[in-house]
């Protein structure tokens, strides 16, 4: 039985802008293999566990990603990463609350998450957080699904986990979460409708 539902952010609940439009960049490959990169990245996953600062991140992704635009520009483009909420997201996990325990997991940042939590009104809408950058824990590693079944105590068969990208699910899955992914308030509605009997 599901106890908990475990959301991704971004691209879940937030909307995010164009990784070419954020970093003016072009790449040979799909999207999904340009994620794939970002989510082994050492730059990146340096600066989501806490353990880089936005300047030296910022230094850093422009190396990796061979991008030409200047240092202040580059931080700009980047807080934008994210647009904004999803239209209906309060009501859907308001209508989730009273028989589920909700929670975000999340691979963020001390730029995106204030705005998430504060700008946005995240913040108390879940009853509890675990951003990848506060508990030093990031995935697909499997440590970071394990933490949240331990601090909920409950067995992570009990976990309903979404995520936007196929890499997160494929680990949560391996992790003993029921996983889907979804992107976008639509696709997040239809997993619920299946898997807890959400009315639409």
């Amino acid at each position: 039985m599901i106890k908990a539902v475990v959301f991704d952010l971004g691209g879940v609940l937030v909307e995010l802008a164009p990784v070419t439009k954020v970093f003016d960049y072009v790449a040979d490959e799909a999207e999904s293999e340009f994620w794939q990169h970002w989510l082994h990245s050492d730059v990146v996953r340096r600066f989501e566990t806490g353990n880089s600062t936005l300047n030296e991140f910022i230094a850093d992704i422009k190396v990796e990603l061979n991008l030409a635009m200047p240092h202040d520009d580059l931080i700009a483009r980047h807080r934008g990463f994210v647009q904004g909420l999803y239209p209906g997201v309060f009501s859907l996990l308001d209508q989730l609350r009273n028989d589920y325990t909700l929670v975000s997991l999340s691979n963020n940042n001390p730029v995106h998450w204030p705005i998430m939590m504060s700008d946005y009104g995240l913040a108390e809408h879940f009853d509890f957080h675990f951003p990848s950058h506060e508990t030093g824990l990031i995935k697909p590693d499997h440590n970071a699904f394990e933490n949240v079944a331990n601090c909920l105590e409950l067995d992570s068969r009990q976990l309903l986990f979404i995520d936007d990208n196929q890499i997160n699910v494929d680990a949560a899955k391996r992790s003993g979460l029921q996983a889907y992914q979804a992107k976008g308030i639509d696709a997040v509605r239809s997993v619920l409708m299946e898997q807890c009997g959400l009315i639409a």
